[in-house]
Protein backbone atom coordinates (compact mmCIF):
# COMPACT_ATOMS: atom_id res chain seq x y z
CA UNK A 1 0.00 0.00 0.00
CA UNK A 2 1.15 3.45 -1.19
CA UNK A 3 1.25 6.60 1.07
CA UNK A 4 -0.96 8.62 -0.30
CA UNK A 5 -3.63 6.12 0.35
CA UNK A 6 -3.23 5.85 3.63
CA UNK A 7 -3.53 9.61 3.70
CA UNK A 8 -7.07 9.51 1.21
CA UNK A 9 -8.27 6.65 3.89
CA UNK A 10 -7.82 8.45 6.56
CA UNK A 11 -10.20 11.20 5.12
CA UNK A 12 -12.58 8.79 4.22
CA UNK A 13 -12.63 6.49 7.38
CA UNK A 14 -11.11 5.59 10.73
CA UNK A 15 -7.87 3.26 10.93
CA UNK A 16 -10.15 0.49 11.93
CA UNK A 17 -11.82 0.57 8.48
CA UNK A 18 -8.05 1.28 6.94
CA UNK A 19 -6.77 -1.81 8.71
CA UNK A 20 -10.72 -3.92 7.87
CA UNK A 21 -9.69 -2.94 3.82
CA UNK A 22 -6.16 -3.88 3.83
CA UNK A 23 -7.05 -7.42 5.62
CA UNK A 24 -9.99 -8.36 4.08
CA UNK A 25 -8.69 -10.26 1.17
CA UNK A 26 -6.38 -12.57 3.14
CA UNK A 27 -9.35 -12.94 5.09
CA UNK A 28 -11.54 -14.26 1.98
CA UNK A 29 -8.63 -16.34 0.73
CA UNK A 30 -7.71 -18.19 4.14
CA UNK A 31 -12.05 -18.91 5.01
CA UNK A 32 -12.53 -19.98 1.81
CA UNK A 33 -9.33 -22.52 1.47
CA UNK A 34 -10.19 -23.25 5.20
CA UNK A 35 -13.75 -23.91 4.70
CA UNK A 36 -13.99 -26.03 1.32
CA UNK A 37 -11.13 -28.27 3.13
CA UNK A 38 -13.46 -28.63 6.36
CA UNK A 39 -16.52 -29.53 3.91
CA UNK A 40 -14.33 -31.91 1.96
CA UNK A 41 -12.95 -33.76 4.98
CA UNK A 42 -16.43 -34.20 6.52
CA UNK A 43 -17.96 -35.38 3.83
CA UNK A 44 -15.15 -37.90 3.28
CA UNK A 45 -16.20 -39.90 6.44
CA UNK A 46 -19.00 -41.31 4.27
CA UNK A 47 -16.39 -42.74 1.89
CA UNK A 48 -14.30 -43.80 5.39
CA UNK A 49 -17.07 -45.36 7.05
CA UNK A 50 -18.59 -47.28 3.56
CA UNK A 51 -14.97 -48.71 3.32
CA UNK A 52 -14.51 -49.70 6.60
CA UNK A 53 -17.85 -51.37 6.55
CA UNK A 54 -17.14 -53.17 3.83
CA UNK A 55 -13.95 -54.43 5.46
CA UNK A 56 -15.19 -55.34 8.51
CA UNK A 57 -18.00 -57.60 6.46
CA UNK A 58 -14.94 -59.57 4.72
CA UNK A 59 -13.11 -59.92 7.43
CA UNK A 60 -16.13 -61.25 10.04
CA UNK A 61 -15.95 -61.38 13.58
CA UNK A 62 -11.88 -61.30 13.55
CA UNK A 63 -11.47 -58.79 16.28
CA UNK A 64 -7.15 -58.47 16.21
CA UNK A 65 -8.10 -57.24 12.42
CA UNK A 66 -10.91 -54.96 12.93
CA UNK A 67 -8.64 -53.52 15.88
CA UNK A 68 -5.75 -53.03 13.78
CA UNK A 69 -7.86 -51.12 10.90
CA UNK A 70 -9.01 -48.70 13.80
CA UNK A 71 -5.67 -48.19 15.28
CA UNK A 72 -4.59 -47.95 11.67
CA UNK A 73 -7.14 -45.26 10.05
CA UNK A 74 -7.58 -43.98 13.99
CA UNK A 75 -11.01 -44.11 13.35
CA UNK A 76 -14.08 -45.80 16.39
CA UNK A 77 -16.53 -43.22 14.65
CA UNK A 78 -17.28 -39.54 13.65
CA UNK A 79 -15.98 -37.70 16.49
CA UNK A 80 -12.41 -39.76 16.41
CA UNK A 81 -12.45 -39.37 12.83
CA UNK A 82 -13.22 -35.60 13.07
CA UNK A 83 -10.04 -34.99 15.41
CA UNK A 84 -7.82 -36.50 12.99
CA UNK A 85 -9.11 -35.46 9.68
CA UNK A 86 -11.69 -32.34 9.87
CA UNK A 87 -10.28 -30.78 13.19
CA UNK A 88 -6.54 -31.19 11.77
CA UNK A 89 -7.09 -29.61 8.33
CA UNK A 90 -9.14 -26.83 9.86
CA UNK A 91 -6.78 -26.16 12.33
CA UNK A 92 -3.60 -26.19 9.77
CA UNK A 93 -5.62 -23.83 7.74
CA UNK A 94 -6.37 -21.60 10.82
CA UNK A 95 -3.14 -21.42 12.60
CA UNK A 96 -1.27 -20.44 9.26
CA UNK A 97 -3.82 -17.93 8.92
CA UNK A 98 -3.40 -16.62 12.35
CA UNK A 99 0.69 -16.68 12.31
CA UNK A 100 0.63 -15.28 8.91
CA UNK A 101 -1.81 -12.37 9.83
CA UNK A 102 -0.37 -11.15 13.09
CA UNK A 103 2.94 -10.61 10.78
CA UNK A 104 1.02 -8.67 7.97
CA UNK A 105 -0.03 -6.74 10.08
CA UNK A 106 2.90 -5.10 11.42
CA UNK A 107 5.13 -5.93 8.59
CA UNK A 108 3.21 -4.72 5.68
CA UNK A 109 3.84 -0.68 6.74
CA UNK A 110 7.35 -1.96 7.31
CA UNK A 111 7.85 -3.51 3.88
CA UNK A 112 6.66 -0.82 1.44
CA UNK A 113 7.35 1.89 4.18
CA UNK A 114 4.00 3.53 4.81
CA UNK A 115 4.79 3.32 8.31
CA UNK A 116 6.33 6.73 6.93
CA UNK A 117 3.10 8.22 6.79
CA UNK A 118 0.91 5.59 8.96
CA UNK A 119 2.98 6.76 11.94
CA UNK A 120 3.30 10.27 11.79
CA UNK A 121 -0.30 10.81 12.08
CA UNK A 122 -2.65 12.04 14.51
CA UNK A 123 -2.63 8.33 16.29
CA UNK A 124 -0.44 6.92 18.67
CA UNK A 125 1.47 4.08 18.24
CA UNK A 126 -0.67 2.25 20.99
CA UNK A 127 -3.62 3.02 18.92
CA UNK A 128 -2.61 1.61 15.86
CA UNK A 129 -1.53 -1.03 17.57
CA UNK A 130 -4.38 -2.03 19.21
CA UNK A 131 -6.68 -0.73 16.58
CA UNK A 132 -4.32 -3.78 14.62
CA UNK A 133 -4.77 -6.35 17.32
CA UNK A 134 -8.58 -5.44 16.98
CA UNK A 135 -8.67 -6.35 13.29
CA UNK A 136 -6.55 -9.73 14.38
CA UNK A 137 -8.88 -11.09 16.77
CA UNK A 138 -11.75 -10.19 14.63
CA UNK A 139 -10.74 -12.00 11.66
CA UNK A 140 -9.85 -14.91 13.53
CA UNK A 141 -13.00 -15.38 14.58
CA UNK A 142 -14.77 -14.93 11.85
CA UNK A 143 -12.00 -17.21 9.81
CA UNK A 144 -13.28 -19.64 12.69
CA UNK A 145 -16.90 -19.07 12.87
CA UNK A 146 -17.20 -19.19 9.13
CA UNK A 147 -15.56 -22.51 8.73
CA UNK A 148 -17.49 -23.89 11.39
CA UNK A 149 -20.72 -23.18 9.80
CA UNK A 150 -19.56 -24.95 6.12
CA UNK A 151 -18.29 -27.75 8.35
CA UNK A 152 -21.51 -28.16 10.04
CA UNK A 153 -23.21 -28.34 7.06
CA UNK A 154 -21.15 -31.32 6.09
CA UNK A 155 -21.83 -32.76 9.50
CA UNK A 156 -26.13 -32.30 8.15
CA UNK A 157 -25.43 -34.25 5.20
CA UNK A 158 -23.56 -37.54 6.56
CA UNK A 159 -26.10 -36.72 9.71
CA UNK A 160 -26.13 -34.69 12.77
CA UNK A 161 -27.08 -37.37 15.08
CA UNK A 162 -23.20 -38.27 14.74
CA UNK A 163 -22.28 -35.36 17.09
CA UNK A 164 -22.96 -33.68 20.13
CA UNK A 165 -23.41 -29.46 19.01
CA UNK A 166 -22.66 -28.81 22.65
CA UNK A 167 -18.90 -30.69 22.43
CA UNK A 168 -19.13 -28.94 18.68
CA UNK A 169 -19.60 -25.79 20.02
CA UNK A 170 -16.66 -25.79 22.14
CA UNK A 171 -14.10 -27.09 19.86
CA UNK A 172 -15.33 -23.96 17.73
CA UNK A 173 -13.99 -21.91 21.01
CA UNK A 174 -11.56 -23.84 21.59
CA UNK A 175 -10.31 -23.92 18.30
CA UNK A 176 -10.38 -20.08 18.13
CA UNK A 177 -8.51 -19.56 21.25
CA UNK A 178 -5.82 -21.93 19.79
CA UNK A 179 -5.28 -19.04 16.51
CA UNK A 180 -5.82 -16.09 18.96
CA UNK A 181 -2.43 -17.66 20.44
CA UNK A 182 -0.85 -18.17 17.60
CA UNK A 183 -1.76 -14.85 16.08
CA UNK A 184 -1.08 -12.63 19.30
CA UNK A 185 2.53 -14.50 18.85
CA UNK A 186 3.19 -13.68 15.75
CA UNK A 187 2.19 -10.16 16.05
CA UNK A 188 4.69 -9.88 19.36
CA UNK A 189 7.45 -11.42 17.28
CA UNK A 190 6.72 -9.09 14.46
CA UNK A 191 6.64 -5.94 16.66
CA UNK A 192 10.14 -6.94 18.36
CA UNK A 193 11.62 -8.19 15.69
CA UNK A 194 9.84 -6.00 12.77
CA UNK A 195 11.17 -6.30 8.89
CA UNK A 196 13.83 -9.61 10.27
CA UNK A 197 10.47 -11.36 10.95
CA UNK A 198 8.75 -11.68 7.91
CA UNK A 199 5.77 -13.28 6.57
CA UNK A 200 7.49 -17.17 5.47
CA UNK A 201 9.03 -17.18 9.06
CA UNK A 202 5.22 -16.49 10.33
CA UNK A 203 4.32 -19.24 8.93
CA UNK A 204 7.18 -21.74 9.48
CA UNK A 205 6.68 -20.42 13.45
CA UNK A 206 2.90 -21.71 12.86
CA UNK A 207 3.74 -24.70 11.87
CA UNK A 208 6.34 -25.84 13.87
CA UNK A 209 3.43 -25.43 16.51
CA UNK A 210 1.30 -27.54 14.67
CA UNK A 211 3.43 -30.13 14.48
CA UNK A 212 4.76 -30.41 17.81
CA UNK A 213 0.73 -30.50 18.73
CA UNK A 214 0.43 -33.55 16.93
CA UNK A 215 2.95 -35.46 19.38
CA UNK A 216 0.29 -35.01 22.31
CA UNK A 217 -1.99 -37.66 19.97
CA UNK A 218 0.25 -40.15 20.00
CA UNK A 219 -0.18 -41.65 23.77
CA UNK A 220 0.56 -41.50 27.52
CA UNK A 221 4.29 -40.99 26.70
CA UNK A 222 3.75 -38.34 24.93
CA UNK A 223 1.82 -36.33 27.21
CA UNK A 224 4.27 -33.48 27.81
CA UNK A 225 3.95 -32.04 23.83
CA UNK A 226 0.73 -30.53 25.11
CA UNK A 227 2.56 -27.98 27.22
CA UNK A 228 4.55 -27.04 24.56
CA UNK A 229 2.83 -25.62 22.18
CA UNK A 230 -0.45 -23.93 22.21
CA UNK A 231 -1.74 -25.77 19.70
CA UNK A 232 -2.84 -28.77 21.74
CA UNK A 233 -6.69 -27.79 21.65
CA UNK A 234 -6.80 -28.28 17.68
CA UNK A 235 -6.12 -32.33 18.70
CA UNK A 236 -8.13 -32.65 21.88
CA UNK A 237 -10.69 -35.18 21.71
CA UNK A 238 -13.25 -32.31 22.30
CA UNK A 239 -15.87 -33.42 20.06
CA UNK A 240 -15.68 -37.15 21.48
CA UNK A 241 -15.32 -36.32 25.03
CA UNK A 242 -16.08 -32.58 25.75
CA UNK A 243 -13.62 -31.11 28.10
CA UNK A 244 -13.51 -34.30 30.14
CA UNK A 245 -10.00 -34.56 29.33
CA UNK A 246 -9.06 -31.48 28.88
CA UNK A 247 -5.43 -30.18 29.41
CA UNK A 248 -6.74 -26.70 31.26
CA UNK A 249 -3.38 -26.46 32.62
CA UNK A 250 -1.72 -26.06 29.05
CA UNK A 251 -4.67 -23.66 27.92
CA UNK A 252 -3.77 -21.22 30.66
CA UNK A 253 -0.05 -21.22 30.39
CA UNK A 254 -0.16 -20.97 26.74
CA UNK A 255 -3.02 -17.63 27.73
CA UNK A 256 -0.47 -16.07 30.01
CA UNK A 257 2.81 -16.64 27.46
CA UNK A 258 1.09 -14.87 24.71
CA UNK A 259 -0.70 -12.16 26.09
CA UNK A 260 2.99 -11.97 28.82
CA UNK A 261 4.70 -11.93 24.67
CA UNK A 262 2.19 -9.29 23.55
CA UNK A 263 2.61 -7.13 26.04
CA UNK A 264 6.02 -7.09 26.26
CA UNK A 265 6.32 -6.22 22.16
CA UNK A 266 3.94 -3.89 22.56
CA UNK A 267 5.96 -1.82 24.98
CA UNK A 268 9.30 -2.57 22.76
CA UNK A 269 7.56 -1.39 19.48
CA UNK A 270 6.59 1.69 21.76
CA UNK A 271 9.95 2.16 22.64
CA UNK A 272 12.28 1.48 19.72
CA UNK A 273 12.79 3.52 16.58
CA UNK A 274 10.99 2.06 13.49
CA UNK A 275 13.35 0.91 10.92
Amino acid sequence: MKASELKITKKLSPLYKLERKLNLKTLIIFTIIGAVLTFATTLMFLLVDDMINSMQSIIGDNEEFKNLIDQLLQYNNFASYFITNVGSTWGLIGIIYAGFLGCKLINSNLKDNSYETLYTLEYSRTKILLTKLTRLVINVVIFNLLTAFVGFIGICIIGINQVNIGNFVLYILVSTLVCLMIGMLSFALSCLFKRKYGTILSIVFALAFYFISQFSVMGNNFKAFEYLSPAYGTFAPILEFGLTNFNFVSLVMWLIISAGILAFGIIRFNRDDII
